[in-house]
């Protein structure tokens, strides 16, 4: 598609085609998925928290992305039609739904009701192959190349995404040659099997190469930008970076014993957070909706996010260490040390966030935080100051230091004797 063909093709009554094409196939997946749980639960023996689980991750978390991507590419395409973004959010929640329909049918064509249904192979095939474009996604990558203002880093993001659109059309060109390799992992009778095999696993190296450089020049565009375009970014490493400490607790807590469904639940919030949480950010951010209230935000996270982390682990070596001390003492365990820690950490929540609060300013902050201790000064200043000379000249260097004005001026204005004028009217 040429560049003109594509301008002309990016139009609203499109963009709502696409949607609706978009809505219909991810309804049709989720009520295909509906259809195949139970079977596919009784087929796995799921019970109790498994099933749970089961049905929390692929009933409502994993379906949940393709409507979320849905909406955000109809908004951002009907509003911005030439940012690239809204159409391949659309082509994102279009693959998704694809993807699950023909998983889903390999399911019941292959455990659910084997035999019974015809093209199971073909249906693996396409599972497959779409597992193939969505790990990691194409069309993500691509988003991250062209967020937030529809063009690429150039010269490094036209490298990555010709590294990421080839390695794509190369996995799908040795499937196509090797079926077998996306069916059973296994490829079919030929004189270059190996060779197949080598090529795809090329493929796949080539598309998360592609990722980890459209991830990596999102901060070579945060490093370039100034304005509104870096709380664009700012926005999406917000949640990244959320999603990335989520997602590093919940892999540890799986890998601990007995830690197991706890880290599920943290991976659930990882999945959730990937699906409605970057698309949502995506569309706040180009489309400016509250745009410059990320600084705020990232402020409490990270003093809330520092507070917590230093309150729960002052909390637990507290009770360790008076609970081994009572016990020392008294021969046995008491409550008293759980009832003595939790009144610590009440007395310790408040004068610690402040204390967090500052440091936090002062090494992420510092222009803000020097602006606020000028204004303090200046305020002690001025409860003192009686000379007007020196007082204007004080309050416009404040001025200068504080925000970096390119002029700054003063204007006064003489507020006239009210109580004298209306004497002189008596009289």
């Amino acid at each position: 598609m040429t560049g003109a063909t594509a301008l002309r093709f990016r139009t609203a009554r499109n963009a709502r085609v696409l949607w609706a094409l978009s809505m219909a196939l991810v309804v049709a997946s989720f009520l295909f998925r509906t259809w195949n749980t139970p079977g596919v639960v009784e087929s796995l023996g799921l019970t109790g928290w498994d099933l749970v689980l089961e049905i929390a991750w692929w009933s409502v978390l994993i379906p949940a992305a393709g409507p979320a991507y849905a909406i955000v590419g109809l908004l951002i395409a009907t509003r911005k039609p030439h940012n690239p973004i809204g159409w391949l959010a659309l082509a994102m929640s279009i693959m998704i739904a694809l993807h699950d329909m023909s998983w889903q049918y390999t399911v019941r064509a292959g455990a659910v009701e084997p035999g019974q249904w015809p093209g199971g192979e073909i249906a693996a095939w396409l599972s497959g192959w779409f597992a193939l474009m969505m790990m990691p996604p194409l069309p993500f990558t691509l988003i991250l190349l062209y967020y937030p203002a529809g063009q690429l880093v150039a010269p490094f993001g036209r490298w990555v995404m010709r590294l990421a659109v080839l390695s794509v059309l190369l996995g799908t060109l040795i499937a196509i040659a090797q079926p077998a390799l996306l069916i059973d992992g296994t490829p079919g009778d030929g004189s270059w099997p190996r060779a197949a095999q080598v090529a795809l696993k090329l493929a796949e190296y080539g598309t998360y190469l592609g990722f980890l450089g459209a991830a990596l020049s999102i901060v070579l565009r945060y490093r370039r930008a100034t304005g509104a375009e870096r709380h664009q970014v700012k926005w999406l490493a917000y949640i990244s970076v959320i999603i990335g400490v989520a997602f590093a607790a919940g892999m540890s807590a799986w890998s601990l014993p007995g830690k197991y469904y706890a880290g599920s639940a943290i991976l659930s919030f990882v999945v959730f957070g990937s699906a409605i949480g970057i698309p949502a950010t995506i569309g706040i951010a180009i489309l400016k909706q509250r745009l410059y209230e990320i600084d705020p935000i990232i402020n409490r996270t990270l003093v809330y996010g520092v507070l917590m982390a230093v309150l729960g682990v002052t909390y637990v070596c507290s009770v360790l260490a008076l609970q081994y001390a009572l016990r020392q003492l008294a021969g046995q365990q008491s409550s008293l040390a759980i009832v003595t820690s939790t009144l610590a950490i009440v007395a310790l929540f408040a004068p610690l966030r402040n204390r967090i609060q500052d440091l936090i300013d002062r090494r992420f902050y510092r222009s803000k935080y020097d602006a606020e201790k000028m204004l303090a000064a200046f305020s002690k200043r001025l409860r003192s100051e009686v000379d007007l000379d020196r007082l204007t000249a004080g309050l416009m260097a404040v001025v200068d230091e504080a925000v970096h004005p390119s002029h700054v001026s003063l204007w006064m204005v003489k507020r006239p004797d009210v109580s004298r004028s209306a004497r002189e009217e008596q009289g």
